[in-house]
């Protein structure tokens, strides 16, 4: 199997990559005895046999590669209507991920154009100074912000003290009452012990507790 791309580098994914999506990456096509090609372009294709060029980092030509198949697949960009998507097919969003002028329109995920993060030899699909990118990764959204973090730690504790309170007695309402309390005090004060935990591990705030 051959992996052909516009990308500088496998998991670059529009973005510069995604922590070490690189590294990640590369050792999993080795596993999987996948080769690649980077900033790579489909000059045209033929019967069993796509022509692929492969340009340097400056965009000049540096290879051309002739590769045999039985089966291929192609991704090719998305076609929408005019003023919903941009020219290459990509959905065009706000900062709220609707349509500006189709507001009950959303989208997420590889149909949304995003700002590039920089130029790159041959565009990624959209990619590069010429075209938004087409990426929009879920881990952005799902990042752990230290408002998720105190919602999810006051969640658990909840229900940890409405289950040990089933189990064990009615003492253990204690608890539920403590972070009750504590939620309560936070919304006053705008300070909040489980924050600060939190902030020191490298959570980033989020809208309540910047």
């Amino acid at each position: 199997m051959t992996f052909v791309t516009a990308e500088p580098y496998i998991g670059h994914l529009g973005l510069d990559g995604v922590g070490d999506t690189k590294g990640l990456m590369e050792s999993e096509f080795r596993n999987r005895h996948i080769k690649w090609f980077t900033n790579a372009r489909v000059k045209n294709v033929a019967t069993h046999t796509m022509h692929v060029e492969e340009l340097d980092d400056s965009g000049t030509l540096r290879k051309t590669h002739e590769l045999p198949f039985a089966f291929a697949m192609m991704m090719p960009a998305f076609r929408g209507f005019e003023r919903l998507t941009n020219p290459r097919g990509f959905v065009l969003v706000d900062q709220h991920q609707s349509n500006p002028s189709f507001p009950n329109v959303f989208a997420v995920g590889v149909c949304v154009a995003i700002p590039p993060t920089g130029a790159t030899p041959v565009p990624h699909r959209a990619l590069g100074s010429r075209e938004p990118s087409p990426s929009f990764h879920i881990q952005r959204r799902l990042t752990m912000t230290i408002d998720r973090g105190v919602l999810a730690l006051a969640g658990l504790m909840t229900l940890a003290g409405a289950l040990l309170t089933w189990f064990y007695g009615p003492w253990w309402l204690l608890l539920t009452g403590f972070f009750g309390l504590n939620l309560v005090q936070s919304s006053i004060t705008g300070l909040c012990p489980a924050a600060l935990i939190l902030k020191k591990l490298g959570a980033k705030p989020g809208a309540a507790f910047q």
